[in-house]
């Protein structure tokens, strides 16, 4: 009944009241769907502060991968290394470097 309250939160735009249903009832996948939808970097970042209090190593990998495009590089750097994590944080960088890359790359065909 909890996760149809955090879903229903979510679609209201109640982002903050979904992620914190979803965090109560550990369902990690629905509190990344709505930090995700929510397009809220300061979100972000606090589930993925959420995920190494917890010491949830997979669940900051995924939420790295799931929220790429809210996340910005030298938070994701400085928390994964704090926490000794970094290992979890590659699959995040080498998407930003292939990102970063490619918009260089597209940049010098317009010149």
């Amino acid at each position: 009944m909890r996760r149809v309250a955090g879903y229903l939160y979510r679609n209201n735009q109640r982002y903050s009241q979904a992620l914190k249903i979803s965090k109560n009832d550990q369902v990690y996948q629905d509190a990344m769907e709505a930090v995700k939808m929510s397009e809220n970097p300061e979100l972000v970042s606090e589930i993925l502060q959420y995920f190494l209090d917890i010491k949830d190593k997979e669940a900051f990998c995924a939420c790295t991968y799931k929220c790429y495009e809210f996340l910005q590089p030298d938070v994701v750097l400085e928390l994964s290394w704090k926490a000794g994590w970094m290992d979890f944080a590659i699959p995040y960088f080498i998407q930003y470097v292939r990102d970063v890359s490619f918009r260089l790359q597209n940049m010098e065909k317009k010149e």
